[in-house]
């Protein structure tokens, strides 16, 4: 009989150390579970639930918008684009506030 090759899509791998195939968060997420990102901010390690976006990681920490440019991994993101830059895990993000001055 042949070895049985398919595995259901929601089982470990067993050729990495039961380490898994990703898709156990997404099914895990939709039971009520919370998932942290975690990033680098400014220097300093946060874990956060329920930010997608660049635009929900500055109102997460109470940020204006407009007054800020952002850097995410060495990149400047436009203002424009803060509702649909997507973070991940890991990302190392810099905030840097405009103050005014003479």
């Amino acid at each position: 009989m042949p070895e049985r090759t398919d595995r259901r899509p929601h089982e470990p791998d067993p050729g990495n150390a039961g380490v898994g195939n990703g898709k156990a968060g997404r099914i895990l997420q939709g039971c009520g579970f919370l998932f942290f990102m975690r990033m680098i901010v400014n220097g300093e390690t946060l874990e956060m639930s329920d930010v997608k976006t660049l635009e929900e990681i500055l109102k997460k920490l109470q940020i204006d918008p407009g007054r800020v440019i952002v850097e995410i991994n060495l990149s400047i993101v436009r203002k424009s684009e803060y509702s649909t830059y997507r973070l991940n895990d890991g990302d190392r993000v810099e905030i840097v506030n405009f103050v005014g001055g003479g």
